[in-house]
């Protein structure tokens, strides 16, 4: 509670009084009363006025947010006049005696003493009261005002081509702007201000708002480093921010130029990464980091004169796959993190897409996988052995819940097919072949989970696995990732040569229809890869066999096929001596050529085709022609169809097989041939397959020998395990 002074005129009737008896008469009884306020603001540097005849300089107040005002109260008192005595009307300050209100406070504050300080735009009254009496007056809050200026950061080194946004950070006398979900006086006013760049041949600054300049460099605050030097860079106050001299930053741009060896490397949260995994969206900032050699005796560098950068924001980034992930690729300072900000990945929907970054004419990418939720698993299948060299085709199946839609095999998605059901229910889930999908990203790990490259890849990411001649013997994880969920399959690479290359069947007979139209048969062959391989105890080394058929690089070689036109009488005759080719089943054998070649004629382009492609390798297709308004000719012929392998010394190893392609017109010529097919079919002999080689080895008793186990069967004891322990080295399995 206030305490009052009592007033200086309580004691003017008192002298009155005594002046009145020295006169030999009585002045009346009179005390001054306050009989109004007038309220004003104080003048800067003044005193609160005390003479009722000079008053308030100004009524009303103008006060920017943030700042304080002092405000004074001039009280007036009544006067008194008759015959006897008179006594003046009078006043005197009574700011410290008064009681202040605001009417606004939110607008503005007052304390005790006059004092108000301003809240926030708006308008209120100001009020002093003594008692019954009072008086006011207005007070208008504006915008805080600008105090200072402040550029961070203060001083940078750059390298030449390098982009650094900078901040310029206004201090305002209230508060003006939100920072960290409260109202803050220091503002960031780079918009707002003017850029410039005392050597613009040593590093250029942006002047223009970031949502008008069409190039990131060009944008407010944005340092691009041209060449070696020093210069000065300068936000300055402008627009409806009053005139504060400006703030400064010193760049110097360093004699530089990017590492040749390893200049790049992308990173999250400052951890290196190979690849990204995202939800739908999320975004994570993805960083580029350059590494450079410096010649510049003032610039900082690590050992080596090698300095890490961060080129995050000079960078161009782009996503192949925008509709899967997009990346931001503004200039945008500060820690936030901003969809819009360069490096920064958005997950859009499932998939995978590949999101690079490009500085100075090189790029780098990074696959980018934006899970699907509604996979239930992937599984991975192909070879439990693998040699080196060698090439091997792995699959990978996605499983989905489709509900009741997956017994109808015409609602399916091509490449899916139903999950085989428990009995008595039906089948409720699909499987589908995502080995060379878009969305399935490829991988290849050593039993430790680092990558097993160089030694194995998985170089056009469609699931063929390359093993290459220096691999050593281990046990690797083939990988697949598909839209976030992964499967895995567990293979091991033994040391092996390979021997050996045979095609299945030796001879075959397909049909092309007729003119074009009928029937059309296609025929799968095969091929084995034959190993020897070196086992503990045994004189001579083992021989098995393993499908190659994925393996294998097919071909119809173009030097090796020819054909009959006309009816095919001549190929007839030719068929009639074939039983006395005793040595036809070896390797391959066009019919055509043996004995006449009267009526023979060079075919334009084989008879047949084969395929290389994933799951379908080795499959032979008739050269059929169809071309509307054009009648094929009734053509017949023969091709060597073959796979090739390379061994570990570089040498091509090559099986071949027979094809005769004829038409449905003359059946007697694949008639002919099932006698001989089927008699080449049985002389062919199987290797036997190296799993089941292995698991029969029986390994020397402990003391007789490296390794341990005995009887057949894989895993822990097994001769299958002890064997395939010795032959990695304890190691890898």
């Amino acid at each position: 509670m206030r305490v009052m002074r009592s007033p200086w005129f309580w004691g003017l009737g008192v002298v009155a009084a005594l002046a009145g008896c020295d006169e030999g008469a009585r002045s009346p009884d009179f005390l001054p009363e306050l009989d109004s306020i007038q309220v004003c603001a104080k003048p800067l540097n003044q005193e609160c006025p005390a003479d009722g005849s000079v008053g308030c300089p100004t009524a009303n107040a103008i006060v920017p947010a943030g700042r304080e005002q002092q405000f004074c109260a001039l009280g007036f008192y009544s006067g008194f006049s008759n015959d006897e005595v008179t006594i003046p009307r009078t006043s005197r300050d009574i700011t410290t005696e008064a009681n202040w209100s605001s009417s606004l406070t939110a607008v503005a504050t007052i304390d005790d003493d006059g004092l108000a300080t301003a809240q926030e735009e708006g308008q209120t009254q100001i009020t002093a009261s003594v008692g019954s009496v009072d008086g006011s007056t207005q007070l208008r809050v504006t915008e805080a005002q600008l105090e200072s200026l402040d550029i961070q950061p203060a001083s940078a080194q750059l390298v030449p081509g390098e982009q650094r946004p900078f901040q310029c950070f206004g201090t305002f006398s209230g508060e003006r702007c939100e920072a960290a979900n409260q109202a803050s006086r220091v503002c960031d006013v780079t918009e707002e201000t003017q850029w410039t760049s005392s050597r613009a041949s040593v590093a250029t600054v942006g002047n223009l708002p970031s949502d008008v300049a069409e190039e990131p460099e060009d944008a407010k605050g944005v340092v691009s480093a041209q060449a070696p030097g020093t210069t000065t860079v300068r936000c300055s106050a402008s627009g409806d921010l009053e005139s504060v001299p400006p703030a400064s930053a010193t760049v110097r741009v360093c004699n530089a130029e990017l590492d040749p060896d390893q200049p790049f490397e992308l990173r999250i949260a400052g951890a290196p990464t190979d690849g990204l995994t995202l939800q739908v969206n999320q975004t994570v900032q993805l960083q580029l980091i350059g590494r450079f050699i410096v010649d510049d005796a003032n610039c900082t560098a690590g050992e080596g004169n090698l300095r890490l950068v961060d080129l995050t924001n000079s960078a161009e980034w782009s996503s192949d796959r925008p509709e899967v992930a997009r990346v931001g690729n503004r200039v945008i300072a500060g820690p936030q993190l901003d969809p819009n900000a360069r490096g920064a990945v958005t997950g859009v929907s499932p998939g995978l897409a590949t999101v690079s970054a490009e500085y100075e004419g090189r790029a780098i990418g990074l696959p980018v996988i934006v899970r699907d939720d509604e996979v239930l698993d992937v599984t991975v299948t192909g070879p439990d052995f693998l040699f080196a060299p060698g090439s091997y085709q792995y699959q990978a199946f996605a499983r989905y819940e489709v509900g009741e839609g997956a017994s109808d095999p015409d609602a399916l998605p091509e490449g899916c097919e139903p999950v085989e059901p428990a009995e008595g229910e039906t089948s409720s889930e699909v499987l589908c072949d995502v080995t060379e999908s878009i969305d399935t990203l490829w991988r290849a790990e050593t039993s430790t989970g680092a990558s097993a490259a160089p030694e194995v890849t998985v170089p056009a990411n469609n699931g063929r696995v390359v093993v290459t001649p220096d691999a050593q013997p281990q046990t690797v994880r083939i990988v697949a990732n598909f839209r976030g969920i992964v499967g895995s399959k567990e293979s091991v690479i033994l040391p092996a040569r390979l021997v050996d290359v045979r095609v299945t069947p030796s001879l075959a007979c397909i049909s092309s229809g007729t003119l074009g139209l009928g029937s059309v048969t296609n025929q799968q062959y095969t091929a084995q890869h034959v190993y020897e391989i070196d086992v503990p105890g045994q004189d001579t080394p083992l021989t098995c066999g393993i499908d190659g058929s994925e393996a294998s690089l097919w071909g119809i070689p173009e030097d090796e096929f020819t054909g009959l036109t006309e009816n095919g009488s001549d190929l007839l005759s030719l068929l009639s001596i074939i039983p006395e080719l005793g040595d036809f089943f070896a390797g391959c054998n066009p019919i055509l050529p043996v004995g006449s070649t009267e009526g023979s004629t060079p075919l334009a382009a084989p008879p047949a085709f084969v395929s290389n492609q994933a799951g379908e390798r080795g499959l032979v297709r008739p050269n059929t022609r169809d071309v509307l308004g054009v009648i094929p000719n009734l053509t017949v012929g023969t091709a060597c169809v073959t796979a090739t392998a390379t061994n570990s010394e570089g040498t091509d190893l090559t099986g071949q097989g027979t094809v005769l392609v004829a038409v449905d017109g003359l059946p007697e010529v694949c008639s002919a041939l099932s006698p001989l097919t089927e008699a080449l079919l049985a002389d062919g002999a199987e290797e036997t397959p190296c799993s089941e080689a292995l698991a029969n080895i029986t390994l020397p008793e402990e003391g007789e020998g490296e390794g341990d186990g005995s009887g057949g069967g894989e895993g822990e004891g097994s001769a299958l395990g002890g064997l395939l322990d010795f032959l990695l080295g304890g190691a890898g399995r």
